[in-house]
């Protein structure tokens, strides 16, 4: 009997234990919008998953989320300056968390979301943020792209690309409405796939701070798929 090489590569995930066939599209798995969320609830588009409430950790001033804006917010007083912002105040954070549930995996394709702030003192203000993940003990920074631009720089009213992995941009004074961009970290490469969770940590440095300039974060989606797991895919 003549095997076909669809039929041995049927074979073969079979044995090794993994998915056949085409893979998953990607879509929106988690939103966090934070319009009417008070405890930093996401929204959830898959039975196969969950998502934990986004926190604040270590921020001394104000920090929630909804408000005015519906974003999640925190007060600058309470985020790292010169010279301690190259270190971005490794126990201030915003977290968001995903887990698949048992017996699934998560595949993962890309982070998105909007930074910015408002400033409402009379001197304009430096923001920067960088995303690390649980997948490398928060080791390194994403590599996070503004998704309007081609040349890896962000546009906030006169932003610049301080370091590989970090955004920043200036918030001009008197500034009460958001100055935000949108942006966005690839994650299709195959060390974040077959994931059963993942934490994403957003920190925040200011180049002065001040208690009427406020950093915003809104819309962090995450997208991927989510499968069955296989033999393979329990060993991660």
């Amino acid at each position: 009997m003549d095997v076909s090489r669809w039929q041995r590569a049927a074979v073969a995930c079979v044995w090794l234990g993994i998915g056949c066939g085409v893979a998953a599209t990607a879509k929106e798995l988690v939103r966090y919008d934070f319009a009417d969320a008070v405890q930093g609830q996401a929204t959830v588009d898959s039975d196969e998953i969950t998502a934990l409430a986004a926190i604040w950790v270590g921020m001394s001033g104000r920090a929630g989320f909804g408000g005015e804006y519906g974003d999640a917010y925190v007060q600058t007083s309470s985020l790292p300056q010169p010279p301690e912002v190259n270190s971005f105040g490794e126990g201030r954070y915003l977290e968001i968390t995903v887990k698949a549930k048992p017996g699934f995996v998560i595949d993962l394709s890309s982070l998105t979301f909007k930074f910015g702030g408002t400033n409402a003192s009379e001197n304009s203000r430096i923001l920067r943020t960088t995303v690390k993940s649980s997948l490398n003990d928060y080791a390194d920074g994403l590599n996070v792209m503004d998704t309007g631009r081609s040349d890896g720089t962000a546009s906030l009213s006169g932003v610049k690309q301080y370091a590989p992995n970090v955004i920043g941009g200036g918030v001009p004074s008197n500034t009460e409405s958001p100055v935000m961009v949108t942006l966005q970290a690839k994650l299709d490469s195959a060390y974040y796939q077959s994931r059963n969770e993942v934490t994403f940590r957003f920190y925040t440095s200011v180049s002065g701070r001040g208690s009427r300039i406020y950093a915003r974060y809104d819309d962090i989606v995450i997208e991927g798929s989510v499968r069955a797991a296989g033999k393979l895919d329990a060993q991660r």
